[in-house]
């Protein structure tokens, strides 16, 4: 209209099935938007959009299997984003730039799963820990688990904007405020106690509403100066900026999780012009980085951990049955919880020389206190009604009288007018914490080369690659229970193991790759045809197990001498052992592990160990590669047609482990389709 005001729309509808034959797994989706944008007086611009989408993905059990089992997924949700620029023009601001978003979604996930047990288990639903009398579930049924939620999101920022040019400088400076906000007021999970998902396993399963959890907010203050000032044929561009981040929920430690992140990149343009060697230019950068928790590691839900204390089973013949059972129960929250911090430096060669262009950039980031999750161990105690210690300390099956029916009452088992003996045993409970325990130190170059057109055959060509040396490690503490018993009890220890209760808390990765793109006109027939090779040169991994810079690994060879270090590391004729920092008793007591409990049998179960010699060996795999290919046909403007496939050969780049002598496919599957974009124009545009 003569407001020049544009409202736009549009929507998708997608139906899908994994297998054409059935439509026993099904996706629908649907989106759609409605947009208006304006530009007031020229001075201030409003652009709104409003966006609804709804998606829908059931995937029911094969028929001929005669299960019910389903797991779907909807969604539906409505998304509102309000932004523009108010232009001033003044010399001490320029422009001010607004946004206001809000989002809610609608959530339910359903699990449907049949349980066929062995016979009737004994199962709780008990929220607090202790005692109490439980239920026994059907020998087969199915569980069906809800997930219910409602994610509530908001956003609002702005940003003030001043542009200045000072004879041949240019400075440009921003400074913003940003808040962000999200919750969740969903019922979360939700199934009938009496048909749990999880049946006899100790590791239990709760409900939990969503709507428990505080909403968090996130605040963000930036600001940042861009400076671009000649030096005779040359120039010279700086940016410099810091970020100021925290967050406020209830129950959070605000101090935790305020970070500044200071930020500095520098360009020299050696060579600046428009014929020739056209450009030549250095650049590098330095800047820190805080990586924000999300929900499920500031509030994690509570671990429970349920065992059998009594059991008597007469269902069947006289449909009676009595169980108890004790519970624990374990906050998992960590107060100690900090932020995931980055440090990256970047620095890099940029040219163009007419026929060829490209980059060579070398990174080298260091992470700290990356989130993770970490399993911990604490001593339960509960009684174990009918049994008493026989002279060995082992637990004893006492006989319950004949043709009674026992009864739980008042913390006592009674049969035939008898109060059942009891024992005071202890087990161990696992439980997961939230921790900042991921370390990654990662360097590598990554290269780009652009040749123009040549002529003869129309083509260009792209070449790109990158060699990347990755190492992680997994810091800090981990446990681990065996699963063996001693005398009819659960095995008598713990071990706390450095980062992993594996053989390795750590690995060092290298790749080399390179993708070459042929770019083929052919214009007589309006085509382009772009082929693409992707190829690994190197792809290598080494496992590693070390704390506090000492390596863990060691053996003993057949003079019984120990061997560690390197030399363990290097050979190739023992299996490898690791031992525990320390062990946990049954009394929560914790007792450094020291070399000369290697060798008693009471702690064997509690050493790792290797399954082959050569664990420790970096592992490699030989050359492999693939080739993508694209065709576009153009059709007088109104039309593009491509296909398009990658691994288009099969090629399934099966290469052997240098080590295990296993072979490996390293290449994708054959994959391939085709696009169609059809354009319309009115007459006159």
């Amino acid at each position: 209209g003569g407001k020049a005001d544009i409202i736009n729309f549009d929507a998708d509808y997608a139906l899908a099935f994994s297998d054409v034959r059935t439509q026993a797994s099904a996706y629908n989706r649907f989106n759609f938007q409605l947009g208006y944008s304006n530009n007031f007086e020229k001075k201030l611009t409003f652009n709104v959009k409003l966006r609804a989408n709804w998606s829908n993905a059931t995937n029911k059990s094969d028929a001929d299997l005669q299960l019910d089992e389903i797991k779907q997924e909807r969604d539906y949700g409505f998304k509102l984003n309000v932004n523009g620029k108010w232009i001033i023009n003044k010399p001490w601001i320029t422009n001010i730039e607004y946004l206001a978003a809000g989002s809610f979604t609608d959530q339910m996930s359903r699990s449907r799963t049949y349980q066929g047990s062995a016979g009737y288990t004994p199962a709780t639903a008990s929220m607090t820990a202790g005692e109490a009398l439980a239920f026994f579930t059907d020998p087969q049924y199915y569980s069906d688990v809800y997930v219910y939620g409602q994610p509530i999101d908001a956003q609002a920022r702005i940003v003030a904007n001043q542009f200045g040019t000072y004879g041949s400088v240019t400075n440009k400076v921003l400074l913003g405020f940003e808040w962000k906000m999200q919750g969740n007021t969903g019922r979360g999970k939700e199934f009938a106690v009496d048909c749990p998902p999880t049946p006899g396993s100790a590791a239990a399963y709760r409900e939990r509403s969503y709507s428990d959890i505080p909403f968090l907010h996130r605040y963000t203050g930036f600001i940042e100066d861009n400076l671009k000032f000649p030096a005779g044929s040359t120039s010279f561009e700086l940016q410099a900026g810091a970020r100021f981040n925290g967050i406020s929920a209830n129950g959070i430690n605000t101090s935790q999780f305020f970070c500044i992140e200071p930020r500095f990149n520098g360009k020299f343009n050696i060579i600046k012009k428009n014929t020739g060697w056209k450009e030549l230019s250095v650049r590098g950068g330095w800047g820190k980085a805080f990586k924000m928790t999300s929900m499920i590691y500031l509030y994690p839900e509570p671990d429970w951990y349920d065992v059998v204390s009594f059991s008597y089973n007469d269902l069947d013949a006289n449909n009676y049955a009595v169980a108890v059972m004790t519970t624990g129960k374990m906050e998992t929250a960590n107060s100690e919880l900090h932020l995931q911090q980055s440090r990256n430096i970047e620095a890099g060669v940029e040219f163009d020389a007419g026929p060829v262009s490209g980059s060579v950039v070398y990174y080298n980031e260091a992470m700290t206190g990356g989130y993770g999750f970490v399993t911990n161990y604490v001593p339960l105690e509960y009684r174990r009604y009918g049994y008493t210690w026989d002279s060995s300390g082992a637990p004893s099956a006492v006989s319950l009288p004949s043709g009674a029916y026992p009864a739980y009452s008042d913390g006592k088992i009674i049969s035939g007018g008898k109060e059942v003996p009891y024992i005071t045993d202890t087990t161990f409970m696992a439980y997961s914490t939230p921790s900042n325990n991921i370390i990654n130190n990662k360097w590598g170059v990554e290269f780009t080369v652009d040749i123009a057109r040549i002529k003869p055959i129309n083509t260009s060509i792209n070449i790109s690659g990158a060699y990347m040396n990755m190492t992680s490690v997994n810091g800090g503490t981990t446990s681990k229970l065996y699963s063996g018993k001693v005398n009819n009890r659960t095995y008598p220890y713990v071990g706390i193991y450095a980062g992993s209760s594996t053989m390795s808390n750590g690995s060092v990765r290298e790749r080399l790759s390179t993708n070459i793109r042929f770019i083929t006109h052919i214009p007589k027939i309006a085509m382009v045809v772009t082929l693409t090779a992707q190829m690994v040169f190197m792809d290598r991994v080494q496992y590693t197990s070390s704390y506090n810079g000492s390596s863990l690994p060691y053996y003993y060879d057949n003079s019984g001498r120990r061997v560690s270090g390197d030399e363990a590391l290097c050979n190739t004729e023992y299996t490898k052992m690791v031992n525990p920092l320390a062990i946990m008793d049954r009394s929560g007591n914790v007792i450094p592990f020291t070399e000369q409990m290697e060798t008693q049998e009471e702690y064997r179960n509690l050493i790792l160990t290797s399954n082959t010699a050569n664990y420790y060996l970096r592992q490699s795999y030989p050359f492999y590669g693939m080739l993508n290919i694209r065709i576009t046909k153009e059709i007088k403007k109104i039309a593009t047609i491509s296909f398009y496939a990658n691994n288009f050969l099969n090629i399934k780049g099966r290469v052997n482990n240098s080590v295990t002598g296993y072979p490996a496919d390293k290449n994708t599957p054959i994959y391939f389709g085709a696009e169609v974009k059809i354009s319309l124009k009115p007459k006159g545009r």
